[in-house]
């Protein structure tokens, strides 16, 4: 019994050795790193239930709500307009006039096409972007940049997803919004 536990100290000895002299990495070897940069606001849909923003409804022939841990919308028929289906896809966005935004969506999407990407605050101006979608069965992550992004007033924003011309399926898995100052 004293034999393995002297055995057992000398190895944790050697461990400890070991990871503290290996635990130093010469940060010169390695190109300038960027810093992490954590999102401002999210939604993950893969932990949702239900969906959780309010409803503007959702004209015939469409539809949207999270099945089976992704917001589905799906869009059987082509709308007059293609505000008629956009649901929300992010909501409670706190926003600051002038600051450049970057919106990143991880989906998948029966068919190819392009959605509008509506990012701003019920009052005035919000900035919309022609949003191309890849047909793929695998999820693939698409941003966009919103640079010096203006809005009618800052506080509360959201983002929709405008679908009503595209017909197909898009499902979307994770939304994410990124805050950085502007390039100078």
């Amino acid at each position: 019994m004293k034999k393995s536990i002297l055995s057992f100290a000398a190895l944790m000895m050697l461990a400890i050795t070991g990871l503290t002299s290996c635990g130093n990495i010469d940060d010169s070897v390695y190109p300038e790193r960027q810093p992490v940069i954590e999102p401002i606001s999210f939604i993950d849909y893969t932990q949702q239930d239900n969906y959780p923003y309010y409803r503007m409804g959702a004209p015939e022939g469409s539809s949207y709500d999270v099945i089976d841990h992704a917001l589905v919308i799906k869009n059987d028929v082509e709308q007059a307009n293609n505000w008629d289906l956009q649901p929300f896809i992010l909501d409670f966005i706190s926003v600051k006039e002038g600051l450049d935004y970057t919106v990143r969506i991880t989906y998948k999407s029966t068919v190819e096409g392009a959605a509008w990407l509506n990012f701003g605050t019920w009052s005035g101006n919000m900035p919309c972007y022609y949003l191309p979608l890849e047909k793929t069965d695998v999820y693939k992550t698409v941003e966009h940049k919103f640079e010096k992004a203006t809005f009618a007033a800052e506080g509360n924003a959201h983002i929709l997803f405008q679908m009503g011309k595209l017909i197909g399926t898009v499902t979307i898995q994770k939304v994410e919004v990124f805050e950085q100052e502007p390039a100078q």
